[in-house]
């Protein structure tokens, strides 16, 4: 995953996960997603401010580079048809991501999978089914005691 201090300069260094585990590239992109945040708005724009405020369905991917919601669902959908029927979550992530790069937040790609699911695109199994509150909707994935699958329908 190339790191740039500067968008239009070429990567400073380059970072590189090597494990054949699936949890280790979901771990790696969530580090990433962590700081991103600290890169653009403390190196690469020099502590600066935006005067203008972003739309809210654009978000900055780890190169700096701005990506709509739909752009990211159009990925996520055309990445849903080449997984397994029925895969978990943390393997159809990072996956994603290996493929992607690390495009936005997780967050992003929850909602986007649950509005798939309101639509009747795909089915989102929970185990358990509800959390100790009564709520069914976690998604942290990987846990011997909760795990979340996603199946095409």
């Amino acid at each position: 995953m190339p790191i740039r201090l500067k968008k239009e300069q070429r990567p400073k260094y380059r970072m590189i996960h090597a494990t054949q585990h699936h949890d280790g590239c979901f771990l790696m992109a969530q580090n990433m997603q962590s700081r991103k945040d600290e890169l653009f708005t403390n190196i690469q724009d020099g502590g600066q401010m935006s005067l203008f405020d972003l739309d809210s369905s654009m978000t900055r991917n780890t190169d700096g580079e701005y990506i709509t919601t739909d752009e990211i669902r159009q990925k996520l959908i055309a990445h849903l048809k080449r997984v397994p029927p029925s895969i978990r979550l943390v393997l159809f992530l990072a996956d994603f991501v290996n493929e992607y790069g690390v495009l936005c937040e997780f967050k992003i790609l929850h909602t986007i999978l649950t509005d798939l699911r309101n639509e009747a695109k795909i089915a989102i199994d929970r185990v358990p089914a509800t959390n100790q509150r009564g709520e069914s909707a976690f998604w942290d994935d990987g846990k011997k005691d909760h795990t979340v699958t996603i199946r095409r329908l």
